[in-house]
């Protein structure tokens, strides 16, 4: 059980590092892989400035049943919007729903004031992520010790200093 826990913990530690590291490149790939409805839906929306992507995701579902097949798809992205998400600390979210109940695409973008909490977080995830660096640095085999002199008493009696 406790190589179990070891584990666990070497994983959340990990994916605190790899979130702390992501968060800020996420507007690269935003940048590398456009979505232009999304901006085109950020305009829309009253978010005028600079989208940055902080984050997306995409997910399916699927399932059987004696009406038949039933599938759903949904994709999004977050965005923080400079300088408008500065001044009402809001995230702003593009989501594009597809499926077999839903004629066409569903699209829409949603707002949410959990900027200022992303941010703590991303703060908290950085001080445990430099922790556990020093964690491993600590870790690492160092060089030989140096040597301690001892006192070694010789035959005669003798005190001796050896290193």
């Amino acid at each position: 059980m406790k190589r179990w826990w070891t584990i666990a913990k070497w994983m959340l530690k990990a994916g605190i590092v790899v979130w702390f590291v992501a968060l800020p490149l996420m507007p690269i790939y935003g940048w590398f892989c456009p979505w232009p409805q999304a901006d085109e839906a950020l305009r829309g929306a009253g978010a005028h400035g600079v989208p940055l992507m902080i984050g997306g995701s995409s997910s399916t579902q699927h399932s059987w049943s004696s009406a038949g097949h039933v599938w759903r798809e949904e994709e999004q992205r977050s965005y923080v919007v400079f300088p408008e998400s500065l001044r009402d600390w809001k995230l702003y979210t593009y989501f594009e729903t597809r499926g077999s109940a839903i004629e066409g695409t569903e699209k829409g973008v949603a707002t949410s004031a959990m900027l200022l909490p992303l941010f703590a977080m991303w703060i908290v995830a950085g001080f445990f992520s430099t922790r556990i660096f020093r964690q491993l640095r600590k870790k690492e085999p160092n060089q030989a010790p140096e040597p301690t002199p001892t006192t070694v008493r010789t035959p005669a009696g003798q005190e001796a200093r050896q290193l």
